[in-house]
């Protein structure tokens, strides 16, 4: 028996440093939660329209469903403060104006 204590090989996990460290990490938490949950519903959303006899399996339907997902990755993204690239053609593309002909409904 070695009464030798061998040294850490990996970095150790500590707390950020400046507010910068801190607010890195946060976007980075972020980024995988909103990843998350596009995973998630993505994986969900596949399979229950597989079940409703959609052909999944052809390039064409793929693609735009990876850009479907891409797509809500960028809203969910803009929702908690972060950039993606999709944001600046969504802006570009689609504006809303306020009417005052909206339709009042009764309680």
């Amino acid at each position: 028996m070695s009464n030798v204590i061998a040294f850490p090989k990996g970095k150790r996990n500590c707390p950020p440093q400046t507010i910068e460290e801190m607010q890195g990490r946060l976007e980075e938490k972020k980024i995988d939660y909103v990843n998350d949950i596009v995973d998630y519903y993505g994986t969900e959303l596949l399979g229950k329209i597989s079940q409703d006899g959609f052909e999944i399996s052809e390039n064409n339907f793929m693609k735009d469903f990876a850009f479907t997902l891409e797509t809500l990755r960028s809203g969910l993204m803009r929702s908690v403060g972060i950039e993606h690239p999709l944001q600046d053609s969504v802006d570009e593309a689609i504006s809303f104006t306020e009417t005052d002909d909206l339709p009042e409904y009764e309680e």
